[in-house]
């Protein structure tokens, strides 16, 4: 779309009448484009706006009764998302608006200094210069997807490989002795081997199409009032009887959190979590599941100390089949769709999921917030 023939929206967000004034006249001397300019006079006014309504672009002062300086910015940048910003300060603050730029808006104007097409054309710039890091930003996803893929398909070859060849190896083994005649006296073990190798491969098929339902929305769920407690004690009891290789415990005595949410589902999530801690823990680690109780929400934690998750992979990790990098060199198997299907069932339940990293190698916290109950709120 021309954005010199439309109607642009603009947030203007200062708390000086005189100049709220002077950018309305500036605004009115140009019809192409037109801008509809919608005004807050505090910081926090203007980012109820943004969650409220779409802005082609946001004029922002550094200089707030609710907000000043530098920090200003630094507030709205995350609220604002992909959203231009254009900041506005006085002579004596350019060094400020400059910081800003650094640190994500499109451009300044020096209020004293302004006329309609200095007015005009930073907005526009502002907008277009969006448009263009929006673009790059959306083709730099798209490569890492696809790099993702790739290394997707190379990690599920690998490990539908290994199964089938053990498989293979046996049946090709009874096929030998069989056409000499000779007996096969451990073929029970033998038997329960392939079919456990074949419960892997079925598990593996599982979570992808577990993956493209998640993708696709199309999770089905059941859901009921359940005590969160219930499902983190199911999804613990595998991992207690095998106490030898890892300490798995539960770190709080809350006896009652309750939900509404699908039983199987969450412990699902639960069981995942657990499962990973102790994959990527030392034999006789410690894995830690605790629950806090704070303001309407249960906010369930699973620490672990194994190699712990990069700072910069927090987010990347639950994007569907990535592995962070760390990982990849102990080849401890896995096709990276666990995590991207926990949150995809923990936002079904309207929940949030995240992972806290320690310093690599010494393990991370995966928590998980869930709201509890209304009536249990109440009465808690």
């Amino acid at each position: 779309m021309d954005k010199s023939s439309s109607t642009l929206k603009l947030l203007l967000i200062e708390d000086n009448a005189l100049d709220v004034r002077l950018i309305q006249e500036l605004l009115r001397e140009t019809d192409h484009p037109r801008f509809t300019l919608v005004h807050a006079d505090r910081l926090d006014s203007g980012l109820q706006q943004i969650q409220q309504d779409h802005f082609d672009v946001i004029l922002l002062d550094l200089g707030l009764p609710d907000a000043r300086g530098i920090d200003t910015f630094k507030r709205l940048l995350p609220e604002a998302n992909k959203i231009p910003v254009v900041v506005l300060t006085g002579l004596d603050d350019k060094e400020v608006a400059l910081n800003a730029v650094q640190l994500g808006a499109q451009d300044y104007l020096v209020k004293g200094h302004l006329d309609t097409p200095l007015l005009i054309r930073a907005l526009l710039y502002a907008i277009e210069r969006q448009r263009l890091l929006n673009e790059i930003q959306e083709h730099e996803r798209e490569r890492e997807r696809a790099a993702a893929r790739a290394q997707f398909l190379e990690i599920m070859a690998h490990e539908l490989r290994n199964p089938m060849a053990v498989v293979k190896a046996i049946l090709t083994v009874m096929r030998v002795k069989a056409q000499r005649g000779e007996t096969i006296s451990d073929l029970p073990k033998r038997i329960q081997t392939a079919e456990r190798e074949m419960d892997r491969i079925s598990e593996l098929l599982n979570d992808v199409l577990e993956a493209f339902r998640a993708q696709k929305e199309m999770l089905e769920f059941r859901a009921k009032r359940i005590n969160l407690v219930d499902v983190i004690e199911t999804a613990l009891e595998p991992f207690r009887a095998a106490e030898r290789l890892h300490q798995v415990r539960r770190g709080d005595d809350v006896t009652e959190a309750w939900v509404f949410g699908d039983y199987r589902r969450l412990v699902q999530v639960m069981h995942n979590l657990l499962e990973n801690a102790v994959k990527y823990s030392p034999s006789g680690g410690a894995v830690t599941v605790n629950i806090v109780i704070n303001e309407g929400y249960a906010y369930v934690s699973v620490a672990d100390q194994g190699l712990g998750v990069p700072a910069d992979q927090t987010e990347s990790i639950f994007d569907a089949f990535f592995r962070a990098p760390n990982v990849t060199p102990y080849d401890l198997g896995g096709i990276g769709l666990g995590l991207f299907i926990c949150r995809a069932i923990v936002e079904s339940h309207d929940g949030e999921i995240w992972a806290e990293p320690n310093k690599e190698g010494t393990g991370s916290v995966f928590t998980v917030k869930l709201p509890l109950l209304e009536q249990d709120v109440r009465a808690g």
